[in-house]
């Protein structure tokens, strides 16, 4: 058994799948432009991998870490919503 010491930090990676790799596009491009505050203690990055949208989350304390993954959670879903709705390619 092994028990985090408080220099670990904890993790958490999504990977979230789109139907189509410019769906997974526009997710990334709107998603990568909102850090999170310096003072969340969270790191996060993203990586984009054809159709799958790639989160990884880094904190030292769990509940941080928690609160950043379901705030992330709120944002992707109202991007896929959006994306339902009005699709990937921009009005003419």
């Amino acid at each position: 058994m092994r028990f985090a010491t408080m220099t670990e930090k904890h993790s958490c990676e999504l990977r979230v799948p789109f139907e189509h790799e410019g769906e997974a596009e526009v997710a990334y491009n709107t998603l990568k432009v909102d850090p999170e505050p310096p003072r969340s203690g969270v790191t996060k990055s993203f990586l984009l991998e054809k159709n799958m949208l790639i989160v990884t989350f880094e904190a030292e304390e769990a509940r941080k870490l928690r609160v950043a993954v379901g705030s992330s959670f709120d944002l992707i879903s109202l991007v896929v919503d959006t994306i339902r709705e009005f699709g990937t390619t921009p009005p003419t």
